[in-house]
Formats: C-alpha cells, sequence, structure tokens
C-alpha cells in the first residue's frame, strides 16, 4: 500500500499521516457515534471490540450501521470489522523500503519530538526523493 502512495506522489511530494497507538488496547467499551443527513435521516455507527490479538497485531470489532428516518429505524447492517496495527519503528522501516526519505516521526503533533509512551498521536512524514 505504501508503494502505492509512493508512485502516486511528483517527486518532492509529501506524505503525512497519523497513528494512534492507544486505540489498539483501549477502547474496550462500545462506541456509538452518529451523523445527520441532508435528508434530516440520523445514521448511527455502534462499535464493540471483541477481541484483541497483541501478537497478530489485530483487532475485531462488531460494527453496527442503522439509518433512522422520523425516529424510527429503517434499515440496520452488520460488520465484523478487521484492523491490523503497525508500530512506530515498524512503520519507519516500512517507509524506508518503499523508497519514501527524510522520515519524521513526532509525538502528539510536537514536529520532531520522539514519541513517548502516553501519546496520543504518532504522526509519520517523509517525501518521495527528487
Amino acid at each position: 500500500m505504501l508503494k502505492r502512495f509512493y508512485d502516486h506522489l511528483a517527486p518532492g511530494g509529501r506524505l503525512i499521516f497519523d497513528l494512534y497507538p492507544g486505540d489498539m488496547v483501549a477502547d474496550l467499551q462500545p462506541n456509538i457515534r452518529s451523523w445527520q443527513t441532508e435528508a434530516g435521516d440520523l445514521l448511527t455507527l455502534t462499535s464493540q471490540r471483541v477481541k484483541t490479538d497483541i501478537l497478530g497485531q489485530t483487532t475485531v470489532s462488531h460494527l453496527r450501521y442503522d439509518l433512522w428516518q422520523e425516529g424510527r429505524l429503517a434499515s440496520s447492517e452488520l460488520e465484523f470489522f478487521t484492523m491490523r496495527w503497525w508500530g512506530v519503528q515498524e512503520m519507519a522501516l516500512t517507509l524506508q523500503a518503499a523508497g519514501f526519505a527524510d522520515i519524521v516521526v513526532s509525538g502528539d503533533y510536537a514536529f520532531g519530538r520522539v514519541p513517548r509512551d502516553g501519546d496520543h498521536v504518532v504522526t509519520f512524514e517523509c517525501r518521495r526523493p527528487v
């Protein structure tokens, strides 16, 4: 996947993205989010973590999507969602292997500050060489 980003960047182009390390081991309680549509309908997403595999670096969650129209449940969809996470060093090495240069890893949006235990966000910034 990173190679695809690399291939689509112009020489000198930058790639910037965040990882959220705490999300992989926390968030065991159900999480409910909602959005209002332009038509006035309500969309809700309920997520419940059901499995965390530390060695496999994956989590599995049950997702339920609901569409509410005029206060009534109009439809629902259920999904198993598997997510894989990456460690900081692992991601930096993968970026390097994909050809990226000038890799900067920052903790909690403090540019250039090495991530620390307890940081909520790890930001990666790199560029495709000219």
